[in-house]
């Protein structure tokens, strides 16, 4: 019989404290609530952005649902459904909204949710239970501060570009601004845009786009918004965004076609802006060369020369090539002409010299005419072709050809009715096919009257003088 019993008591104590610790579990509070709000200080019935999350820290599944309420008593419907929903063990669910205030809240300087669930005592009794989630705010004075901006980007496009105009609006006062609303001029939009609102410390935009054209766009904006119950009005004046052509001209010319081989020959590159877009950071390569001129700038309108001086080996071809950037932050690429810089040898070089004499210095009015003696001498290793005298405008005459080392000469009667130097030029093509001058020495002829004669002229007797005398009373 006491072996019996023994065993009964062990059972009975053992039952006794498994109930006490599940008493003592079952009062331990299974739900965790925390709330974050802001802003932490309004100015009037502003809006509260609030966000509540309820936690199961229990051990075990919710048997029953938690219910949600807001600060007016009713359940919150976007919290699970209707208000309620059951957590596991360690789940959570967070509810983010938004509480309009009410002159309540204003007065008591706070709103306050509510969590309701069910929990067990140490009896094992359902028992509810209410947790408060309270959101305490400042209330200040109102202070009505919408600083609006506008800014306009590009405010020089090309056609097809996009035009951006930003609006900004930064709330620097205590009280929410609310609907705002844009105007555009109908080249930028034909549709106005409109914000909700702006709370206090916060910062929003309105944008609007519009590609360009082929004509100036115009920006000129109405916006309206109400702030504390009153209607606010700012006005953004006329600014227009030029339609930008972009027009680079380049164009590339040598100071020679050829030169001998290892003689230098002058490149310049003359570039012109025929635009109203300025052009930045322009950079200038050969395909022979590699780069030239960089970080160039070109204003609308105006241009700019830029010289390479080479040193010539060998025959070369040469397009110079222009990249770079206009104000409007397109890339651009130019190509210039393509132009041929030929080398000859020594023995292709022509050179001739051109030499004059006249027969007199000076002439008379009565006889203007001087005997001009013109020499050309081929002093080049080449024959010379269709060497042509001239003196200004005044073609002389044309040698078909003068043969290396030759001389040749002419004999030519001028009139001439002016004093001055004369000086004659032969002009021929060299190996390069370019036309090239030899002048000869400067003649100074001089032109004067014939020395007169003098004349003497007898004057004729004049005859005496006849003296009459006045009259006096006698006589009369």
């Amino acid at each position: 019989m006491k072996n019996k019993i023994i065993p009964l008591l062990l059972l009975i104590v053992i039952l006794i404290i498994t109930v006490s610790v599940g008493a003592l579990a079952s009062s331990y509070d299974p739900v965790r609530a925390t709330i974050s709000y802001s802003p932490k200080a309004v100015s009037g019935l502003d809006q509260l952005n609030i966000s509540i999350t309820i936690t199961n820290v229990g051990d075990g599944d919710m048997i029953e649902p938690v219910v949600l309420y807001a600060p007016n008593g009713k359940p919150v419907a976007d919290f699970g459904e209707d208000g309620a929903v059951k957590l596991s063990v360690g789940a959570s669910k967070t509810y983010k909204g938004v509480w309009q205030l009410r002159q309540s809240d204003l007065d008591s300087g706070a709103v306050k949710y509510y969590v309701k669930y069910t929990m067990f005592n140490d009896k094992g009794e359902k028992v509810q239970q209410l947790k408060y989630l309270s959101a305490k705010f400042e209330y200040e004075n109102v202070i009505s501060d919408l600083q609006i901006s506008r800014d306009i980007s590009p405010t020089v496009a090309t056609q097809d570009q996009e035009v951006t105009v930003t609006y900004t609006f930064v709330n620097k006062g205590n009280v929410s601004a609310t609907n705002i609303k844009v105007v555009e001029n109908k080249s930028i939009a034909t549709k106005a845009k409109t914000l909700d609102r702006v709370l206090p410390g916060e910062e929003a935009t309105i944008v609007f786009t519009q590609k360009m054209g082929k004509k100036n766009l115009v920006s000129s904006s109405t916006v309206t918004y109400k702030s504390e119950k009153s209607n606010k009005k700012k006005t953004f004046d006329s600014q227009t965004i030029t339609f930008g052509e972009s027009k680079l001209s380049a164009k590339l010319k040598s100071s020679s076609k050829g030169v001998l081989v290892g003689e230098t020959v002058k490149l310049t590159l003359d570039l012109e802006n025929k635009g109203n877009i300025d052009f930045n950071n322009l950079n200038i390569s050969d395909e022979n060369l590699g780069d030239i001129f960089t970080g160039q700038s070109l204003v609308a309108g105006q241009k700019l020369s830029l010289e390479k001086e080479l040193i010539v080996n060998e025959p070369a071809k040469y397009q110079f090539i222009i990249n770079g950037t206009d104000s409007t932050n397109n890339e651009i690429s130019v190509k210039t002409n393509a132009i041929e810089v030929k080398s000859i040898n020594e023995d292709q070089k022509l050179t001739m010299v051109v030499s004059a004499e006249a027969d007199k210095t000076t002439v008379f009015d009565d006889n203007g005419k001087v005997r001009f003696t013109i020499s050309v001498n081929n002093n080049s290793l080449g024959e010379a072709k269709n060497v042509k005298i001239h003196h200004g405008d005044v073609d002389v005459y044309t040698f078909t050809e003068i043969n290396p080392g030759q001389t040749k000469t002419i004999i030519r009667d001028f009139s001439l009715t002016m004093p001055g130097e004369y000086k004659f030029t032969a002009t021929c093509k060299n190996a390069l096919d370019e036309e090239v001058s030899f002048d000869s020495q400067s003649i100074y002829i001089d032109v004067s009257s014939p020395t007169m004669v003098p004349i003497i002229i007898t004057p004729t007797p004049l005859p005496p003088l006849v003296t009459i005398a006045p009259k006096t009373l006698m006589d009369a």
